[in-house]
C-alpha cells in the first residue's frame, strides 16, 4: 500500500477567521491520523513518521490559534504581553520575550500615567469629591457625622461673621 503526504497542507494557507482556520485544522488532523493508520497497516514506516510529525504540526498550530483567542480576549495592554510573553518564552524565542518584557514595561508606565492622570483630575472634580464625602459620611456612625455638621456649621458662622 503507498501513501503519500505530499498533498498541500491547510497549515500553509492562513486565511480566513480563527474558526475557519480551526476547522480546516481539525479537517486535516482527522485526514493525517487515517494517513498515519493507513501506512502503518501498510508498512509503509516512513510515510507514517512523516504524518505523525505533521500531526504535531497540526497540533502545535491548534494550540497556537487557541492561545490567540485568549491573548485577543485579555482586558488590557497589560495582560495581553504578559500572555504574549509566556508564550514567546514556551517557543524558545528569548528575543520575542525581551522585546515584549519592554513593551510590557512601557505598557505598564502608560498606564500608571494615566491613571495618575485620572486621579488628579478626580480630585479637582466637585461630583467626585462630593461622591467620596457622601461615602464616607455613609461609613461614619451617626454621633461623628452629627459631630462633623456641627462644626462645619460653627465655622461657617465665624467665617460670615
Amino acid at each position: 500500500m503507498k501513501t503519500s503526504t505530499n498533498r498541500k497542507s491547510t497549515t500553509q494557507k492562513r486565511t480566513g477567521t480563527p474558526a475557519d482556520r480551526l476547522a480546516m485544522l481539525e479537517v486535516e488532523l482527522k485526514e493525517l491520523r487515517a494517513l498515519a493508520a493507513a501506512a502503518t497497516i501498510g508498512e509503509a514506516f516512513a510515510a507514517a513518521a512523516q504524518a505523525r510529525s505533521k500531526i504535531l504540526e497540526v497540533r502545535r498550530e491548534i494550540e497556537h490559534i487557541h492561545e490567540e483567542s485568549i491573548i485577543a480576549a485579555a482586558p488590557d495592554e497589560v495582560a495581553k504581553l504578559d500572555l504574549m510573553i509566556r508564550r514567546a518564552t514556551a517557543d524558545g524565542s528569548h528575543v520575542a520575550a525581551k522585546d515584549l518584557l519592554r513593551a510590557r514595561g512601557e505598557a505598564v508606565a502608560r498606564r500608571n500615567a494615566a491613571k495618575a492622570e485620572e486621579e488628579a483630575k478626580n480630585r479637582r472634580d466637585p461630583a467626585v469629591m462630593r461622591a467620596k464625602i457622601i461615602e464616607i459620611l455613609r461609613s461614619m456612625p451617626d454621633r461623628a457625622v452629627d459631630e462633623l455638621l456641627a462644626e462645619v456649621r460653627a465655622r461657617r458662622e465665624v467665617s460670615t461673621n
